[in-house]
């Protein structure tokens, strides 16, 4: 009998968590509100040092950061971050020199947004963003099947965030699959390519 091969979804943005860091509270207020209603799940923070900690707290998929912030200002956080993380990262600035901008991108932000800015450009951004950055994802070993998750490099499954418990070959099986989009496999197919020992 034939098995159906696992087909991939699109990146699934709703439930997608963003950080929003602004010291103005009309601005934090604004993005979460246009951002919430697409979908996501969003947090805030008021200055770096919140920021940091809140994103070795909390699991984010990007971060909105403004540039001029107490404490720590953007650009100081972007490279802490970079230092151990890829995470998408969109900043923020009312800063116009093309200085600024240069420094931003080259310490590794993946977009750059003067303020004043329009939300609706802003949530579009964002989602453009992440369905760019997560199809990558997918591509160096991270594969979303609606709520499951493998991981091919650190041979983890997990389904709605919980680990799922499989054999080495169970694995080596789940991966030819997802590995393979599309297709359609017969039972002495996937016994040649995982156990290669299809019968006679």
């Amino acid at each position: 009998m034939a098995i159906p091969s696992l087909r991939p979804d699109p990146p699934k943005l709703n439930g997608k968590s963003i950080l929003v860091v602004d010291d103005e509270s009309g601005i934090r207020d604004l993005v979460c509100d246009y951002l919430g209603r697409d979908g996501f799940r969003v947090s805030q923070a008021v200055s770096g040092l919140e920021a940091l900690s809140k994103l070795k707290a909390e699991d984010t998929s990007l971060v909105i950061l403004d540039v001029a912030l107490p404490e720590m200002d953007g650009f100081s956080v972007l490279a802490e971050l970079r230092r151990h993380s890829d995470l998408p990262v969109i900043l923020l600035t009312g800063r116009a020199e093309e200085s600024d901008r240069i420094l931003g991108l080259e310490l590794g932000a993946d977009d750059y947004v003067l303020k004043p800015f329009s939300p609706r450009e802003l949530a579009a951004r964002v989602r453009n963003l992440l369905k760019r950055h997560y199809r990558v994802e997918g591509a160096k070993g991270r594969h979303e099947f609606g709520d499951l998750v493998i991981d091919t490099k650190t041979r983890e499954v997990t389904e709605e965030g919980e680990p799922v418990d499989l054999t080495p070959k169970e694995f080596e099986l789940l991966e030819f699959l997802c590995t393979s989009p599309r297709q359609v496999f017969s039972k002495e197919q996937l016994l040649d390519h995982v156990w290669d020992s299809a019968p006679e």
